[in-house]
């Protein structure tokens, strides 16, 4: 009975500490740096998924830089839809004429986004971490100030 209940206490401490190790998520985006989820809490976040052979994200990238440029309390990343990676992931870019963020680690199941095969796609993640706006094609200025408005 002695050694049961030692190995009972055993078991309990071995969960409670996995429990305490458990590893946050990280983002890691184009330029080097690793985004904790925790440091993207309270703050509004944009995310447009996009490809280089998709003329309407080529339309609305000139509009996603501005509303980056113009709104600093949003945080906006891209996504590549073709996962691209390494220099063919950087020539898109430039290519693009990308000038925020763009995720290497697709965020997907981070934010349990539904996911389509029509682009541009953009989702809005609310300050409490919440998908709370999937818009589906180009984005304006407006549309893109009004989804975080209304909510």
């Amino acid at each position: 009975m002695r050694q049961l209940k030692l190995s009972l206490l055993l078991f309990l401490c071995a969960f409670f500490l996995m429990g305490c190790s458990h590893q946050e998520k990280v983002l890691q985006d184009n330029q080097n740096h690793a985004i904790p989820l925790s440091d993207l809490r309270g703050k509004w976040i944009v995310i447009n998924y996009w490809a280089d052979w998709c003329d309407y994200c080529v339309e609305e990238m000139h509009t996603l830089n501005e509303f980056h440029q113009t709104h600093p309390d949003v945080i906006m990343y891209g996504v590549n839809y073709d996962r691209l990676t390494g220099d063919e992931l950087s020539s898109s870019i430039q290519k693009m004429k990308i000038r925020f963020p763009v995720l290497l680690n697709d965020p997907e199941s981070t934010w349990h986004l539904t996911l389509t095969d029509y682009l541009p796609m953009t989702f809005i993640i609310n300050p409490n971490g919440q998908l709370v706006k999937r818009i589906d094609g180009t984005v304006s200025t407006q549309s893109l100030t009004q989804a975080i408005q209304q909510v």
